[in-house]
């Protein structure tokens, strides 16, 4: 098992952090989420200035058309107001929760809005809705964006009823339906709609992917920090337990041998009382790398289950193979010279070594006989190996 891999420098996480929007604090996501939205009432409001002189103007009922722009410039509005009083809150450390309910409820209302103007079955923007509300979802409170998608669900069924009952027209942006004689889409008005979905989906898909793969990599990096000990990145004591009772299950089924190494480092306590805990810490790591290179890389589990006490888990290897691979890392110990600064420090390893073909599924009596041959090492004079049959 290898170390911890190293960040590239403080300067260069720092600049990733910021290019990663689910790293960004709740009130600064929400910002960049109501930026989004007033670059998009924008477009739309260019859209509604442009359509009227466009080959789709007689599909279109002009009031409509107007009421939707000031609609829209009224949404742009409320949601430029909303960033003003966000940057101000950001600026001060001011409460900020209400902006963020009034961007989530809004933005349903105006969707919906939008999509009744529409016509409530036109496919992109059911589409563009429910790409807004995920990548709010990815991005904010999960209760706040739940209230939202409720609220443009009740505006949608209350819409539904509407048109069912007769009291509100569909689509009442156009007066007829937007095809040519021949039966075609009117293409001024299919590129509108290309244009203003796939840019919506699109920014969607890319800031989406982003967040994806950011949650990814850092479940990955939690799931290392469970397991890994971050000075040696040797195993933890936790993971190293847990593969030992695994290890321990499967040479139960299998009926073959299982082994258990224990290493303290000798009179490790006066090379921290005399050279300080930075330099014990160096010899610390270079104490893992040659228990690791002492092992099977593909088999074997090296772990630091203590401050200076290492354990070395032997899948298949008997008593007689255990002590030879415990006698070869304490030879190595003993001969390595540990280089800290100007300081030229020897360490030396007391270990003890179990084995067992009947250890059943419980690694306690293989623990406890590693560990006891370890205290007889040290007993008996230390820089040795003392082993025994467990069970």
């Amino acid at each position: 098992m290898g170390a911890i891999p190293e960040e590239k420098g403080a300067a260069a996480e720092k600049g990733r952090r910021g290019l990663n929007l689910i790293d960004w604090p709740e009130l600064d996501r929400a910002l960049w989420l109501l930026g989004f939205c007033i670059f998009y009432t924008v477009v739309a409001g260019l859209i509604l200035a442009i359509l009227p002189h466009t080959t789709a103007a007689p599909y279109l009922d002009r009031r409509a058309v107007e009421l939707s722009f000031w609609l829209n410039l009224g949404v742009g509005i409320l949601w430029s107001t909303l960033l003003g009083f966000g940057l101000y809150a950001r600026k001060r450390r001011r409460p900020y929760r209400p902006i963020v309910w009034a961007l989530s409820v809004s933005y349903a209302i105006f969707f919906s809005t939008v999509v009744y103007f529409l016509g409530l079955y036109s496919t992109p923007l059911w589409l563009m809705l429910a790409a807004g509300l995920m990548l709010a979802l990815l991005l904010l409170d999960r209760v706040i964006v739940h209230t939202g998608a409720l609220v443009a669900a009740f505006s949608l069924a209350v819409i539904t009823a509407g048109e069912n009952s007769g009291i509100l027209p569909h689509a009442p942006l156009f007066t007829r339906p937007p095809y040519t004689p021949d039966g075609r889409l009117d293409p001024t008005w299919n590129g509108v709609m290309t244009f203003a979905s796939w840019l919506l989906l699109l920014i969607v898909w890319v800031i989406g992917d982003r967040l994806v793969t950011r949650w990814k990599e850092r479940e990955e990096r939690l799931k290392l920090l469970s397991t890994v000990d971050p000075l040696t990145g040797l195993a933890n004591r936790r993971h190293f337990m847990e593969a030992m009772r695994r290890e321990c299950g499967r040479a139960e089924r299998t009926g073959r041998p299982i082994s258990l190494l224990m290493f303290d480092a000798d009179d490790f306590k006066q090379i921290n009382d005399e050279h300080g805990h930075a330099v014990g810490d160096e010899v610390l790591i270079g104490l893992a790398g040659i228990l690791l290179d002492g092992v099977r890389a593909q088999t074997d589990l090296v772990g630091r289950i203590g401050g200076e006490e290492f354990a070395v888990l032997l899948p298949e290897a008997d008593l007689a193979a255990a002590v030879m691979v415990a006698q070869r890392i304490c030879r190595a110990a003993e001969a390595h010279v540990f280089e800290v600064g100007d300081l030229r420090l020897r360490v030396t390893f007391s270990g003890g070594a179990a084995s067992s073909t009947n250890v059943g599924p419980d690694p306690t009596a293989l623990l406890h006989a590693a560990d006891a041959m370890l205290y007889r090492s040290k007993r008996a004079g230390r820089n040795r190996v003392s082993f025994a049959e467990a069970g």
